[in-house]
């Protein structure tokens, strides 16, 4: 079983598919099978799929792995610095972008953890991702 992790933005979402060859951080459109469960999480006028150079949102930091020591793995900061650097050039929009991650298959469990965070803040090598979360990116810090 996989993390997956899913944006919502009223602004533009440019997408950049997963590539086997070159494994790095992609965003991607989310699968039909799931969108209904996303939407209900995240009810943004465009919805992607954010994964890691795993495929996946595996390689993405999660909070119960880094949380005192942080998380070296240069793939993982990689993958980190990606998704900073793709959510600081997201458009702003009247509302601020969120982020949803769960256990794939969880999509419609309900949420168990909300923070308000900036882009900043996912460069940090203790930041990790919480199983079931609502991530709130505050606008004027991207």
């Amino acid at each position: 079983m996989c993390m997956v992790y899913y944006l919502g933005t009223d602004g533009e979402a440019p997408r950049g598919p997963w590539q086997e060859s070159c494994p790095a951080f992609y965003v991607s459109d989310v699968e039909t099978d799931v969108l209904p469960s996303v939407r209900q999480k995240l009810p943004h006028a465009n919805l992607v799929y954010l994964g890691s150079h795993e495929g996946c949102g595996c390689g993405f930091r999660r909070a119960d792995e880094c949380a005192e020591e942080g998380c070296d793995d240069d793939a993982t900061v990689e993958d980190h610095r990606a998704l900073a650097a793709y959510l600081a050039a997201l458009p702003s929009s009247v509302r601020p972008p969120q982020i949803f991650g769960c256990w794939s298959g969880d999509e419609s469990a309900p949420i168990d953890h909300q923070r308000e965070i900036s882009v900043s803040d996912i460069l940090g090598r203790t930041f990790g991702f919480h199983e079931r979360e609502i991530l709130t990116l505050r606008q004027n810090e991207k």
